[in-house]
């Protein structure tokens, strides 16, 4: 049986799994790089040190995330739309001879 929802479900989930996983401070996959850095030297990197550069971490990506939903916001309405028509009917058409049927 097919259900797109739970597949919809999955692969949101799969995605945010890896997104996660990025070496990024404030994610998991920060923490990860921190725990390597602790095993390859032996010893604990400081607490505080590591607080300041999650934080920082968390800042940026916070402001990146302002930043694309600002232009989320601000490019349909200073981009005509016709501009990218043909972008689009393009993609449409590769869309259409690469789709499994």
């Amino acid at each position: 049986m097919y259900w797109p929802i739970l597949e919809l479900a999955a692969n949101i989930s799969v995605a945010l799994a890896i997104t996660n996983l990025l070496p990024l401070p404030a994610l998991d996959g920060g923490r990860i790089v921190f725990v390597l850095i602790e095993g390859i030297r032996g010893r604990r990197v400081d607490p505080q040190r590591e607080t300041i550069v999650h934080f920082i971490g968390f800042a940026v990506l916070l402001a990146v995330m302002v930043v694309f939903v600002f232009l989320d916001f601000v490019d349909p309405l200073i981009v005509p739309w016709r501009k990218y028509n043909d972008l689009f009917e393009t993609l449409l058409a590769n869309w259409q001879i690469l789709r499994p049927r």
